[in-house]
């Protein structure tokens, strides 16, 4: 009897010590990721983490506060704008007529593949968006 018990705690031990470690590597190990996936998308909010915008036509405002390790965007006619206070590190960008627009004192590692741009702009300079009825009337 005696020897049950301790081989009971032994295993409860050993189960409880493999359940902290997991514990530890998932609140330590993930990065946390922002995709946004679709058309004509208007979102604007502050982001945590790595980003991938896929798809044509989005309008992603980065508020004040994100800190984005690295941004992908793959497809065509998207825009980016990173709002003063707003961190990234990486942009990525395939396709063609996406515009990403950074504060002027943040350093990009940029890899741009077709007619895409960076926008390094001024502190407090605003890249405007338009919106989708004016858009339509010009």
């Amino acid at each position: 009897m005696r020897i049950r018990n301790q081989t009971c705690r032994g295993v409860r031990a050993m189960l409880s010590l493999c359940f902290m470690a997991a514990l530890g590597v998932t609140a330590v190990g993930c990065t946390r990721s922002n995709t946004i996936a679709g058309h004509n998308l208007r979102l604007d909010a502050v982001y945590m983490g790595n980003m991938e915008v896929a798809g044509n036509g989005n309008e992603v405002v980065v508020r004040d506060g994100s800190n984005v390790p690295k941004l992908s965007i793959a497809g065509d006619v998207n825009t980016v704008i990173f709002e003063d206070g707003a961190v990234v590190n990486q942009v990525d960008v395939w396709g063609n007529s996406n515009t990403v627009s950074v504060p002027a004192d943040i350093k990009v590692i940029s890899s741009v593949a077709g007619n895409n741009k960076v926008v390094f702009r001024k502190e407090g300079e605003v890249l405007e968006l338009d919106s989708p009825d004016e858009a339509d009337e010009e």
